[in-house]
């Protein structure tokens, strides 16, 4: 009986070895490449057992033999890792995700309003309000060239100028995220010149800082657009600020530039709390993966951990025209006092 014991013992071992052998060279190193970045950089790198999930990964993955083939073990290490911002990506196309259970404060947020605003059809609009009011609608972005991406934003400030706007009204509430430096290079006028925000990771160590010079944005003091500074706002304008539950990722990088400015207010709902600045690294066998490594934090220290919160609540009703929309006409008249 002791023989046969040892011998399902090894018969076991030797099919586990196996398996791990069959796995191909390019597919192995892209799973050693995930988690040695993970655990140097991942948000939550401190609340994970390594041991485990490096067990876990090596029996999950089995007889992978393409990328596609590693997607469940993509969405484990996400789930692992708490990270429901975190996405692998193949051809640009993401291929795996964690969602999880929404937290409280995402409770509300409808599937089919939220799959419209990400579809883009909400397109970015300027127009001249009542009281010399410039309004921007700033929609999520795509990835490109930022400057020519952030050209129409930063032309439409200068043209809502010359037909006299003195105070601004900058809506965010159908924006879905996407690329952060063209929405926060066209509307840099407004923001006006300085320090406006970063990121902190979970041992409080400053990850990131965000500044605008001269109309220019620049990440780490690393200049990230080039545009021609032609229509700076020399005072401190009002600027009332519009979110929704709907605005998230580099939406509420936006929103958080505007926290903690002078003679600003926020009007809506807090946004939808995916506050978490998202690092993209290389991995072998063609996949990009971009996970969570940092919270946002304002000009003035405060970190957002769970969302971007308003000073007025006022419910979001997609498609109100501006004379009908609630959360405008309270914008306007806090600006008009």
């Amino acid at each position: 009986m002791r023989k046969i014991f040892l011998l399902v013992i090894v018969a076991h071992f030797a099919s586990g070895t196996r398996l791990d052998a069959q796995l191909p060279d390019s597919l192995h190193a892209c799973l050693d490449s995930a988690l040695n970045h993970m655990k140097m950089v991942a948000l939550h790198r401190n609340t994970v057992n390594w041991k485990d999930v490096e067990a876990q990964v090596s029996w999950r993955a089995g007889l992978a033999e393409t990328v596609m083939d590693l997607r469940p073990v993509f969405a484990y290490l996400l789930e692992q890792l708490d990270d429901s911002h975190g996405r692998f990506f193949v051809n640009n196309k993401p291929i795996a995700w964690y969602h999880g259970s929404p937290k409280p404060y995402q409770e509300h947020i409808d599937p089919k309003v939220w799959a419209v605003i990400q579809s883009g059809k909400y397109p970015f609009q300027y127009a001249i309000l009542p009281g010399q009011t410039g309004y921007l609608r700033i929609p999520g972005m795509p990835m490109g060239d930022v400057s020519q991406l952030a050209a129409p934003i930063r032309a439409a400030v200068c043209s809502l100028q010359t037909l006299g706007a003195q105070q601004w009204v900058i809506d965010l509430r159908y924006n879905g995220g996407g690329n952060m430096f063209p929405m926060l290079a066209g509307i840099a006028p407004v923001l006006g010149d300085g320090d406006i925000g970063g990121a902190i990771d979970n041992l409080n160590n400053r990850f990131a800082s965000w500044d605008l010079k001269d109309g220019n944005v620049f990440y780490n003091d690393q200049q990230n657009t080039n545009l021609a500074n032609e229509c700076p706002i020399a005072t401190v304008p009002k600027v009332a600020v519009l979110t929704s539950r709907y605005t998230v990722s580099s939406g509420e990088v936006v929103a958080v530039a505007f926290k903690g400015r002078p003679n600003t207010r926020f009007f809506g709902e807090h946004t939808g709390g995916f506050t978490t600045v998202t690092s993209w690294f290389q991995l072998p066998a063609g996949v990009t993966m971009s996970i969570s490594t940092s919270y946002y934090t304002d000009r003035t220290g405060v970190v957002y951990k769970e969302f971007v919160p308003v000073d007025e609540e006022i419910e979001f009703v997609p498609d109100d025209a501006p004379d009908a929309d609630a959360t405008i006409r309270a914008a306007l008249e806090w600006l008009n006092e």
